[in-house]
């Protein structure tokens, strides 16, 4: 009796959760960041122009909202950025094209890391003990440095693959034979076998492909700001995104941390920096997770803590 309590209790939570996702907000941001796009990929008249101090405010823009791009498609990915959800899915594809990444692949990552949180493949900051140090510092700062972006965006490329290959491929990138590490291989093979799944993480890269192309194709000789540009957002993005466990140890909600931040910045990431009430409630959309962690202490300042990730790979 107490199990069909509980599940009536998430069900009945979860529900009042849905009641109380801020969507005007959230399309009202998305409208920003999607200006601010646009700007960037107009940018090539302000540089012919030579308004260069206002392509600079631009390039800021687009950096600065890297982080709350994300954190839209991570309330869409929970199903928490419009409450409809065949708009959901809509919306959130069309912001993760803007980030490069296909929405169904980074769907199931997300996913895995909720459900098998710090597994194997879940902690890339964690040292390998039976590979020499600098491997790990390298690989360690690889990921910091963009490659988490880019491995992001290139995974969606087995989606291109055929279906034998790409099993071939799922299985030889998820190798082990720990039971997490079973499991999410086991759920990768199902997740990516699916035909209407598959097409549209297809749509989704050449989409984005073809916006990098044409970005390119406009900005002719000064292509090298726009990879400036670009290459500033894959840093962003990769520093950011594993931070709330880097050095954690454990398994589990709790393997996660609570950052402090000023009211301006933690809207800017949309909370991300109280990672760990997410954990514990993933139901709550972004705007009311600062009410549910209260006033309780952090673990120190979410700047500071992106910066010490650069003093090397974690041990376990």
């Amino acid at each position: 009796m107490e199990s069909v309590d509980t599940a009536e209790a998430k069900t009945v939570r979860r529900a009042a959760a849905r009641r109380q996702i801020p969507e005007r907000l959230n399309v009202a941001i998305a409208v920003v960041i999607l200006f601010v796009y646009l700007s960037l990929l107009l940018g090539e008249s302000l540089l012919v122009g030579r308004h260069f101090w206002l392509f600079g405010l631009v390039v800021l823009g687009f950096i600065i909202s890297t982080p709350t791009l994300w954190g839209l498609v991570h309330e869409g990915i929970h199903g928490r950025l419009i409450r409809h959800p065949s708009a959901n899915r809509a919306a959130s594809r069309v912001l993760c094209v803007l980030l490069g990444f296909s929405f169904d692949a980074v769907q199931f990552g997300h996913l895995m890391h909720h459900r098998y949180n710090g597994h194997k493949y879940d902690r890339p900051d964690r040292a390998v003990d039976t590979e020499p140090a600098w491997k790990n510092w390298a690989r360690h700062w690889i990921h910091l440095l963009g490659g988490h972006y880019l491995f992001t965006a290139l995974a969606s490329t087995v989606a291109f693959a055929p279906a034998r290959l790409r099993q071939l491929a799922l299985q030889s990138a998820i190798s082990g034979q720990e039971p997490d590490t079973v499991a999410v291989r086991h759920a990768a093979l199902q997740w990516f076998s699916n035909p209407q799944r598959t097409v549209r993480i297809r749509i989704d890269c050449i989409v984005s492909i073809l916006l990098i192309l044409l970005s390119v194709m406009r900005y002719a000789a000064f292509w090298p700001l726009l990879a400036l540009a670009l290459s500033a957002r894959a840093v962003i993005y990769s520093t950011l995104d594993n931070l709330p466990h880097y050095g954690v140890q454990g398994r589990g909600d709790a393997a996660a941390k609570n950052f402090g931040l000023p009211r301006w910045a933690s809207l800017v990431v949309l909370h991300h920096n109280l990672h760990r009430v997410h954990h514990e409630r993933p139901d709550l959309p972004w705007r009311e997770v600062p009410a549910y962690f209260g006033k309780a202490d952090t673990e120190g300042n979410y700047f500071l803590a992106a910066i010490r990730q650069f003093s090397g790979p974690s041990r376990t």
